[in-house]
Parts: C-alpha cells; structure tokens; sequence
C-alpha cells in the first residue's frame, strides 16, 4: 500500500469501533496512565490496533481470519519486523478478551510495569543496613 492509501485505511479502521479492540483500549485507559493510540501507523508499512508510545509497546487484536495459514504466516513477518525496529509487541485473540480479561491485564502489566534493573542491588543495601 502507498502512504496515502494507508492513512485512508487507518482512518477508516479509526472510524470503525472494532469491540474487542476497544475493550482493551478502555482497560488500558482504566488502569494505566499512559496515551494509547489506536490505528497507529508505523513506518508507513503497518497499522497497529493499540500502540503505547511511552513503551513503544504494540497490541495487536486477532480475530478469526488470523487462524488461517497465510495470515500467521504475515503476523510472524510483521512482529519479526517491528521487534527488529524496537517495538515490543503482543498479541491478544478476540477469545482470550471474550473470557479472560484478568490474565490480559496481568500480561500487560508486567510489559508496561518495568522493573528497575537494580532492584536486587537496592534490597541488599536495604537488608544489609542496621535497624534503629
């Protein structure tokens, strides 16, 4: 697709409330601080569903049609490319939204709640120090 072409797309797919998309959009905005954008463009190559700049992290919603051969085949050379580019990515069925939402935030969690590098250092100093 072309740049022009692309954008056209993405905004018709903005415009278009996908439901599952949505949910986890609406989690996000629930219990993190963070900009979610929906129908990111991305190198003017991919339109994501759901992109957290802060983290560079896109989610992607798979539907149905992502089962089919061809397709896995095109979402393994896309998370292939954007995590070459520094993007985390994950993905998420329209089955796992429709009945596990409790998992789902709890995978985002850990994504978008880093642990600091020097935790371990930290908590030594902190046990090693003297009581008062």
């Amino acid at each position: 697709m072309k740049k022009a072409q692309i954008r056209k797309y993405a905004t018709a797919q903005f415009n278009f409330k996908n439901y599952y998309e949505m949910k986890v959009f609406h989690l996000l905005s629930a219990f993190f601080d963070l900009r979610v954008s929906r129908q990111f463009i991305i190198d003017a190559k991919y339109i994501t569903d759901l992109y957290i700049p802060e983290k560079r992290l896109v989610i992607e919603i798979d539907g149905e049609y992502h089962n089919t051969i061809e397709q896995k085949q095109k979402d393994e050379e896309r998370t292939r490319y954007l995590r070459n580019k520094g993007y985390k990515v994950i993905r998420f069925t329209h089955q796992e939204i429709k009945t596990d939402m409790i998992d789902i935030l709890n995978r985002l969690q850990e994504i978008i709640i880093e642990p600091k590098e020097d935790l371990d250092k930290e908590y030594q100093t902190m046990v090693s120090l003297p009581n008062s």
